[in-house]
């Protein structure tokens, strides 16, 4: 997944965090099949091994759905957004205004 890509569902996800805050799997299915269920459950799991923030569904359908979160490298200090979608994977590094926007719209206050 290129630069571009990621950075557009960057966009999205600060969207969607804004429009309806962290969307979770059985909030955009009444009853998701096994299989959501399954890469979800992966998806709970990654993002607890990684110590991650604000894990959201950012686009879904009848068929699939993207999500993703945030984390930081502590050996780097570093913040990431990692996105998954049904074809992709991928990490954007994120800089100070990108994390400002997070913070604005979650209502974060800066860690000095």
């Amino acid at each position: 997944m290129n630069r571009a890509k990621k950075k557009a569902y960057w966009n999205q996800y600060l969207d969607c965090l804004k429009r309806y805050g962290v969307r979770h799997l059985e909030h955009c299915y009444d009853r998701p099949s096994s299989v959501k269920q399954n890469v979800w459950d992966l998806a709970k799991r990654q993002f607890a091994e990684e110590h991650g923030m604000f894990l959201s569904v950012i686009t879904y359908n009848t068929f699939m759905f993207t999500y993703g979160f945030i984390y930081k490298d502590y050996s780097t200090g570093e913040s990431f957004f990692h996105v998954e979608t049904p074809y992709y994977c991928g990490r954007l590094l994120l800089e100070s205004e990108e994390l400002n926007k997070l913070r604005d719209i979650m209502g974060l206050k800066e860690h000095k």
